[in-house]
């Protein structure tokens, strides 16, 4: 028979530690059991398929079906997109062929922490190929590398991944594009993730001026006919040849004076502005005849409409018969596709390499945007190099005779990956990896709400968006504390403001904003 003292000894020791926390036998089994294939992975097989593993988890999984059962709520959808993303299925001309379906949203925070990981520990994470990459991201052990998922680039739902893999191999940007039909924000994500980067070995931004021109040709039509209402096209474009710069003047002339000087009856012109009035007799006035082309008024000349229509259309049968040729159809025809690369170049191509790798993947494979960013100018310092418990580094004595800590306050700057509204955590993917900011309910609000104006009509204008926008680069001062990063000020060292906006990073000094857009009306 046990003593006493061995059977206290047992309970204390042994199980009444566990009472508060015990698996059943069918747990520790299946625990055990998961403890063993992980063994086996971690000493049979490259460490490259774990953190494979681990983006697909992340990212959502398809093809291998993972389950993310983690406790992470990012919040609202709107917190966890970016401003470049639009809806894919928006204009899909192969919808019978490809239907929308609902799949896992992307966890970006935990992606990007999961590549900045990987990174760290030596694994380069390769451009998603058109030619190789998968649904999920594969090992690719070779190069011993991870090629990005294609299902995770922003607007490529896995459907149109799958479509894309089944329609393989591609030889070039045209190839692909004349076996499937994506919509131009589609097309523009896939290039600047730099999915064709190996089978046009060109330049990215090369590769996307292609695909915009041959957007541009879909969308422009070659006129058979043109009219002056295309020559105000080709005027506005700068096309017409030097040889009628007169011409391009009087048609300048004459839309300023149909705006300004025609009578309401639109019958009669009355030239009586100063410049108007010398334009026409430096121009007009000995090509018409007193009297019969024009009369005098004591501001200046008067003349019917009809009159000067008459005139101004043989003055101009010049530059008409020019635009009418062969010669001048094709040019405005030019023009005109130039004009639609423009507009979707500002629209969707603004910014580095690097910026659209964030905006397509929500990683930098061509260096983050900040990594130039003066350290020392800024105060900034490496998460992972901050110690984990914080400690005042002296106690200040306040006018009211109270003692108060005073903490090493240091910058981080990054890029939001992503924003928990519940829990107040904003994710930054700096250049050494990435750091979840927490912040006080408060302050929270404060930097997430979208600001607006609403006017008399009840006509609502944003004036500016979350600063926590997916894709926004912030400044942010605080100290560290175990595994997050808590905002704080320190105005003996000048830094009056926790959070600042990153408005421009071209340079080592970038344009700072401190303080939100102030107006009467806002909403979150």
């Amino acid at each position: 028979m046990a003593r006493k003292e061995y059977l206290d000894y047992c309970w204390n020791h042994l199980v009444k530690p566990q009472i508060g926390y015990s698996f059943s036998i069918p747990h520790d089994i299946a625990y055990s059991i998961e403890a063993v294939q992980e063994a086996n992975l971690a000493t049979r097989y490259n460490p490259l398929f774990w953190s494979c593993a681990c983006l697909c988890v992340n990212a959502g999984s398809s093809a291998t079906d993972f389950e993310d059962n983690g406790d992470e709520d990012y919040g609202d959808e709107e917190n966890i997109t970016s401003p470049w993303e639009t809806d894919v299925d928006d204009d899909i001309s192969d919808a019978d062929e490809i239907k929308k379906t609902k799949s896992v949203p992307i966890n970006y925070p935990k992606i990007a922490k999961a590549i900045s990981d990987a990174q760290q520990s030596g694994v380069q994470i390769m451009l998603p190929d058109i030619n190789l990459a998968q649904l999920d991201f594969i090992p690719d052990i070779k190069h011993n590398a991870i090629v990005y998922s294609l299902s995770t680039i922003t607007n490529i739902n896995q459907e149109w991944a799958k479509a894309i893999i089944a329609g393989r191999p591609y030889s070039s940007l045209e190839d692909f594009m004349s076996h499937l039909t994506l919509t131009p924000v589609q097309m523009i994500s896939l290039i600047k993730a730099g999915a064709f980067d190996a089978i046009e070995n060109r330049p990215r931004q090369a590769i996307m001026r292609s695909y915009l021109e041959a957007y541009a040709r879909t969308k422009v039509t070659f006129k058979e006919k043109v009219t002056t209402v295309h020559l105000g096209k080709a005027v506005e474009f700068g096309i017409v040849p030097d040889d009628y710069k007169s011409h391009v003047r009087l048609f300048n002339y004459k839309k300023w004076i149909d705006k300004n000087e025609k009578q309401a009856d639109k019958k009669i012109y009355a030239i009586v502005d100063p410049d108007s009035v010398q334009f026409f007799e430096r121009y007009l006035k000995d090509k018409m005849v007193l009297g019969k082309d024009y009369d005098t008024v004591p501001a200046g000349y008067t003349f019917k409409t009809s009159t000067f229509e008459k005139k101004y259309k043989e003055i101009m049968a010049p530059v008409m018969e020019w635009f009418s040729s062969n010669e001048g159809r094709q040019a405005l025809y030019r023009a005109e596709c130039e004009d639609v690369v423009k507009s979707m170049w500002d629209k969707y191509c603004q910014g580095s390499l690097s910026t659209w790798e964030m905006s397509s993947m929500s990683f930098y494979y061509s260096g983050h945007e900040l990594a130039n960013m003066k350290s020392l100018a800024y105060n900034l310092r490496s998460f992972k190099d901050l110690p984990e418990e914080l400690k005042p580094l002296r106690m200040k004595t306040l006018k009211s005779g109270k003692e108060t800590p005073v903490y090493d306050v240091v910058g981080i700057a990054g890029t939001v990956v992503g924003a928990n509204n519940n829990k107040h955590i904003v994710t930054l993917l700096t250049p050494t990896g990435v750091v979840d900011v927490k912040f006080y309910a408060e302050a929270y609000i404060h930097y997430n709400k979208n600001i607006s104006t609403v006017d008399t009509n009840g006509k609502k204008t944003m004036i500016e968006k979350s600063w926590f926008t997916r894709g926004n680069k912030l400044l942010i001062y605080g100290v560290r504390q175990e595994n997050m990063f808590l905002p704080k000020t320190d105005y003996d060292k000048g830094i009056r403001h926790s959070v600042n906006l990153i408005e421009s990073c071209s340079s080592e000094y970038p344009k700072l904003k401190f303080e939100r857009e102030k107006t009467k009306n806002s909403s979150q």
